[in-house]
């Protein structure tokens, strides 16, 4: 009603109140602007409307990438898997400031200056670093963000909400970062307070052989604080070696040699390009057997025709594992494979299944369960790639590399009483061992107890 008495009788009123001819950018009385409010009206609701389909959108699947490698590989598949990011359930905590650079000019480039803010702003987060002398350790990280009301703000913003059924949290961890270790155990924590259905999955990377004390001391103590003894905090974690990550190698469907840049991405993209019912699914399954801890085994582009079955990728592919295994205490077997489409045609994908099934039951004596889940894809091929998760080897085995760093660097905290400095306590480093041991125990009874029934 109001926009119509002030366009009656063909004039546009001014901020002031007086009569200006229509046509006018200025007033003629006063000089204020004159503002089309039906045009202004029209844009505000629209944009509103956008808004609110970005941000009042069900997020059963939420993103955090923790760290500067952690943000890196975030923020490149949110750029890498759509035109333009239609719903805000991200979060890139700790990301350094060249890719923070990178992912907002192309953001600028498909979005509205004012959607490129509100997306940057809620997507990206910067920490408050605390003024102690502990930069570098997990602990310290932690004091600082269990102060930064900010960061519970943004939980909630892009998605984490009580209301939403089987929501699933995932982790891009690189468990040597300071970041990493002292802030995700810490969201996951935050997520599962507010929703105590809510689901954690973590694709967690440790250090390089070359790495500092330092980093390994915050590796150790991150994989023990995702699993926390007394309650299960991260449903499944995925445990890579960063030396064997930096060492793979593949090729391509044109003959071109990829390195982990490139595959690890994919890596990522076969596991978390599922849609939130397979990734429920892989949740139901590890908490039904009680696996927490999955060791990968990865194998791009094998040619379908020349390997045969299935299980002939695997078992070239298992001689390369990105963390070491068991083989007699292999509890779960989950694969994800991306198959063309005319080899699913040809061979069937209950064929698929069937080769799978066969060989985990030659290779793993206590197994439990299995499961295969085949992606179809267009491509003129025969090459699959197909991503094992192998569950049920003990923590102790996967982290031996990073157990000397480990107790050199509580060494170097002893010795000169650094305790204070660092932010810690002896008994944070009990509770550290404690739940490794008491994930390892629990493990070697449920193998024990298959091994008697079988």
């Amino acid at each position: 009603m109001e926009a119509e008495q002030v366009h009656k009788g063909g004039f546009t009123l001014c901020p002031s109140g007086h009569k200006n001819a229509r046509g006018l950018a200025t007033c003629a009385i006063c000089s204020l602007p004159l503002i089309e409010f039906k045009e202004e009206l029209a844009s505000a609701v629209q944009l509103i409307r956008s808004l609110t389909a970005v941000f009042s959108r069900s997020k059963e699947v939420v993103k955090f990438g923790l760290g500067g490698a952690g943000s890196k590989l975030l923020l490149n598949l949110v750029a890498g898997q759509a035109n333009r990011v239609s719903s805000i359930n991200f979060l890139a905590i700790g990301a350094d400031e060249g890719d923070e650079k990178v992912f907002k000019v192309w953001l600028s480039e498909v979005h509205t200056e004012d959607e490129t803010d509100r997306i940057y702003r809620t997507g990206l987060h910067r920490l408050k670093r605390s003024k102690d002398k502990g930069g570098g350790v997990w602990s310290s990280t932690l004091k600082s963000a269990t102060k930064d009301k900010q960061l519970d703000d943004k939980i909630r913003r892009i998605g984490i909400s009580e209301s939403v059924e089987e929501q699933i949290s995932i982790f891009f961890a690189p468990l040597g970062e300071n970041i990493t270790s002292g802030v995700g155990p810490l969201i996951l924590a935050k997520i599962k307070n507010i929703n105590p259905d809510a689901s954690g999955i973590v694709f967690a990377i440790l250090p390089s052989e070359e790495d500092t004390d330092q980093t390994h001391f915050n590796a150790y103590c991150a994989l023990s604080r995702f699993l926390k003894s007394d309650e299960r905090l991260a449903d499944i974690l995925i445990v890579s070696q960063g030396d064997a990550l930096r060492k793979m190698i593949g090729i391509d469907r044109s003959g071109r040699r990829l390195s982990s840049d490139i595959l690890i991405p994919r890596i990522v993209d076969l596991i978390f390009g599922q849609n939130e019912v397979d990734l429920a699914e892989m949740v139901r399954l590890a908490r039904s057997y009680r696996v927490q801890v999955f060791s990968p085994v990865y194998a791009y582009g094998r040619s379908y025709e020349i390997y045969d079955k299935i299980g002939n990728i695997l078992d070239h592919a298992i001689s390369f594992p990105l963390s070491p295994f068991d083989y007699d205490s292999v509890v779960l077997s989950i694969a994800i494979a991306r198959v063309p489409e005319k080899i699913v045609d040809k061979v069937g994908e209950k064929r698929l299944q069937e080769q799978f099934n066969e060989w985990n039951r030659k290779r793993f004596p206590v197994l439990k369960g299995t499961s295969l889940k085949v992606v179809r894809v267009n491509e003129n091929s025969d090459r699959i790639d197909v991503l094992l998760l192998l569950g049920g080897s003990s923590i102790s085995d996967i982290i031996r590399p990073h157990k000397d760093p480990y107790k050199r660097f509580r060494a170097y905290i002893e010795n000169l009483d650094l305790w204070g400095e660092f932010a810690l306590t002896e008994d944070q480093l009990k509770k550290i061992q404690s739940g490794i041991d008491t994930y390892d125990k629990g493990m070697a009874r449920l193998i024990r107890k298959t091994a008697s029934a079988t």
